[in-house]
């Protein structure tokens, strides 16, 4: 309490109410920083390290104020700030305010029906941007649909279908959507604060330590917090090393060189018969299915560097390797394999361009009975059933909701 009794003046009384409400967060105030500011135009902010409202914060009433209050510190706990200012380091026109409107979105959804919590008028919800794109039906329910969405899936979502939502308008209709993230993520991170990573890295330990007090609001959030991510190569080669080794499988005929070398030293010193113990032998070489999505929507460079990720695998593993290219049709097919065949996956000319349905590469690779099926897409197209085999689809970073298998987002 003597913590909270040391905040800046016009957030402490709100911020010991707001944490009855949400009594978890209390772990969180401790890594937060308070303040008051004079900017007439300002109701709060934060930069990830400090949480500072201005004059306007006192025209709202208790409730609102507890929502505020409660805002800025998911805010801060989900890393919003830092996890801005790393995508702004890797996009090329990266829009600061459009990336503020997914997270208050996100948030303004999961703190919706929060006892003693009124969210403001005019505060975005996901609802709103996810129904002029067909992600919202009549009948969802908000707390559900939300902990499908990360920060960074809504902001790709928004940004390709920015003539689709009137963004000018969700700007100025409530005076807190997408304005309180700062300093603005084109510049450098706060003064005296850690690596963008080291940033996100201490929060995502941080909410590990507190996800039992606040497991009712993370189960909104799952898809949005923090997360210190694994290059994709390397989840990639794992992936690849599993399924590309040559598969064995028993053999009846011979006995295994354990049983040999222990079965009779076993029955004479402690007179009994060791079981069975079969052999094993080589079966054939694993088989990887590649499918490759040339429907316009993968970039170009990054389908080499996937390509070539492929290759060196299949040099260190050599599995037999079928490219299927499709968008809405197949359109080639071609095996590869060893080094002479990692050569010609680097320099593969993809050729397709029209529109998006994954059943037809997914029916010609389950004729080939492959061990894994890669599928390098953005996900915006018919899947139908879930196929006998493992299925990994690789996708532009943003995209994290498959209709079944797993999942790597390829990052720029």
């Amino acid at each position: 309490m003597n913590r909270l009794n040391s905040v800046a003046t016009r957030m402490g009384p709100d911020l010991r109410d707001a944490i009855e409400a949400m009594p978890g967060l209390g772990g969180v105030v401790l890594w937060v920083k308070f303040l008051d500011s004079d900017d007439p135009e300002l109701i709060a902010c934060t930069d990830g390290i400090h949480v500072e409202v201005g004059p306007l914060y006192d025209k709202y009433d208790d409730a609102e104020r507890r929502f505020i209050v409660l805002h800025e510190l998911l805010h801060a706990a989900l890393a919003h700030p830092a996890r801005g200012r790393e995508m702004e380091r890797r996009i090329e026109g990266f829009d600061p305010q459009l990336y503020n409107i997914a997270c208050d979105a996100i948030i303004n959804t999961a703190l919706d029906g929060v006892r003693g919590v009124h969210i403001t008028d005019g505060a975005v919800t996901i609802g709103e941007l996810l129904t002029p794109l067909g992600y919202w039906k009549k009948d969802d329910n908000p707390a559900e649909v939300v902990r499908q969405w990360s920060s960074e899936a809504l902001y790709h979502l928004l940004e390709k279908n920015r003539e689709r939502i009137n963004l000018r308008a969700l700007g100025s209709n409530g005076e807190f959507n997408g304005k309180d993230l700062t300093p603005s993520m084109g510049s450098s991170q706060p003064a005296g604060s850690v690596s963008i990573e080291d940033e996100i890295r201490a929060w995502n330990s941080r909410l590990k330590a507190a996800r039992g007090s606040l497991a009712g609001i993370f189960n909104r959030l799952v898809c949005d917090l923090p997360k210190v991510k694994t290059p994709w190569e390397r989840i990639l080669r794992d992936f690849l090393f599993r399924h590309a080794r040559r598969k064995r499988k028993p053999d009846p005929s011979r006995p295994s060189r354990r049983w040999l070398a222990l079965e009779g030293d076993l029955r004479e010193r402690e007179g009994v018969d060791l079981p069975f113990d079969r052999a094993t032998r080589a079966a054939r070489t694993g088989r990887i299915a590649l499918a490759v999505d040339t429907s316009g929507s993968i970039d170009e460079r990054l389908l080499k560097r996937f390509a070539a990720e492929v290759a060196a695998v299949l040099v260190q593993t050599e599995p037999m390797l079928r490219l299927i290219v499709c968008d809405a049709y197949v359109h080639q097919v071609q095996d590869f394999s060893g080094r002479e065949g990692a050569k010609l996956l680097r320099g593969f000319e993809f050729k397709g361009g029209g529109g998006t349905d994954f059943r037809p590469a997914i029916a010609e690779a389950a004729k080939w009975k492959p061990d894994l099926l890669i599928y390098l897409t953005d996900l915006q197209g018919g899947a139908g059933a879930e196929p006998a085999f493992p299925v990994l689809w690789a996708v532009p970073e943003g995209i994290v909701i498959a209709p079944w298998g797993k999942v790597v987002e390829l990052i720029k």
